[in-house]
């Protein structure tokens, strides 16, 4: 007498997937710190670029794990070590435009 039990399958719009917006919007900021690299450029503009560019790559590691803990999870390859390759760009960019920084602080051309 299981008349009340029921099996219902998830409908395939229930489906979820890893933040590839977000991850899209953290890599071009990485990209534009590792363009401002360039000797001529802002180095402090590039550096604050790559601590929000590795900040939205931390944001975006929450959000998929979070949602890895669905059922529903849909696994893409590429996403998880595109993730990682983003932010160690970020923090390469961060040191290339600390370094930058400090010698332009050392020739005392300031760094404001």
């Amino acid at each position: 007498m299981n008349d009340g039990f029921a099996i219902q399958a998830d409908s395939p719009d229930e489906m979820v997937y890893p933040p590839r917006v977000l991850f899209g919007i953290a890599a071009v900021v990485v990209v534009a710190s590792i363009v401002q690299l360039v000797p001529s450029f802002d180095h402090l503009f590039g550096y604050i670029t790559a601590l929000v560019g590795a900040s939205l790559g931390g944001v975006v590691a929450v959000i998929d794990q979070k949602r890895r803990a669905n059922s529903n999870y849909i696994n893409f390859n590429w996403f998880s070590m595109s993730l990682k390759a983003i932010r160690y760009f970020a923090l390469a960019a961060a040191a290339g435009n600390i370094a930058y920084l400090a010698i332009d602080a050392w020739q005392g051309k300031g760094i404001i």
